[in-house]
């Protein structure tokens, strides 16, 4: 199977995973009416390869000290997966 036909099944799923995301002001309001008092935040940082040019430097993590997208995630005090965000570029916005 070629490199091309993987990114863009890829990048099909996620499309199709990000449409059925709740946004993050619906999640808290469903946890809300569910009784929910405690939410959990992380993030972390998914590597990916370097890129040339000015997009290089725009993933480049300084923390980390690696290239990467920063991922948020929401989780219920027992620790299942509630929101997780889209994906941002290196270094925290």
């Amino acid at each position: 199977m070629s490199e091309s036909t993987v990114r863009r099944w890829r990048d099909e799923l996620i499309t199709l995973l990000a449409a059925q995301a709740p946004r993050l002001d619906r999640a808290l309001k469903k946890v809300t009416n569910q009784g929910g008092e405690v939410v959990l935040i992380d993030g972390t940082l998914i590597a990916t390869m370097r890129q040339t040019g000015k997009a290089d430097r725009r993933n480049y993590s300084g923390k980390h000290h690696r290239h990467g997208l920063h991922f948020l995630a929401l989780t219920d005090e027992r620790g299942r997966l509630i929101w997780i965000s889209a994906a941002r570029p290196g270094p925290y916005p």
